[in-house]
């Protein structure tokens, strides 16, 4: 069943493994997050696709987050990052738990500022 089906613990694993792993590893949480079909992750695949687009994560398949997008939220909105993100205002879907902490390590990547301020 969609939504939150990852326990916590295992759900913070798969996020930060998606910020600092190889590309298999990556292509791994991917993997499971598809599997479980946790909508929490909407988000975090929201900020990746376009740290994405910053050159902020290391050489990942552009096209990944866009399918865990796609396949998560049903919705065909594409590479439109502008789109993802009106579409993602409009929802009630909570992120896991840790991802503004999560968020601000990605975003330390253009200055580490963001870090400390999230």
């Amino acid at each position: 069943m969609p939504g939150d089906s990852l326990p916590d613990d295992e759900a913070s694993r798969l996020m930060y493994a998606l910020l600092e792993s190889s590309e298999t590893e990556f292509k791994q949480a991917v993997e499971a997050i598809i599997a479980a079909q946790d909508t929490r992750f909407i988000p975090v695949f929201i900020e990746l696709f376009r740290a994405n687009q910053l050159s902020l994560i290391g050489d990942i398949d552009f096209r990944i987050p866009i399918d865990a997008l796609e396949f998560l939220s049903g919705q065909p909105l594409g590479n439109d990052w502008p789109a993802w993100i009106e579409w993602y205002g409009k929802t009630d879907l909570i992120p896991p738990s840790g991802f503004t902490s999560w968020k601000g390590q990605l975003l330390g990547r253009i200055d580490p500022g963001f870090s400390d301020f999230l």
